[in-house]
């Protein structure tokens, strides 16, 4: 039950706010293994981007 209070009341939290609490939580090597596949993510999108252009 504390959690779905927790998430409540991080209803006018921008995302950044929510990864910072989320990820504090996390061990530096899950956190450093998400912000890897996100940047990979992101090439990849711009790389598809620039193809399209």
């Amino acid at each position: 039950m504390s959690k779905r209070r927790n998430i409540d009341h991080g209803a006018d939290l921008t995302p950044v706010q929510i990864w910072e609490r989320f990820s504090s939580s996390l061990s530096a090597e899950i956190v450093a293994c998400i912000d890897r596949d996100r940047l990979r993510e992101q090439f990849l999108k711009a790389t598809l981007e620039n193809q399209v252009q």
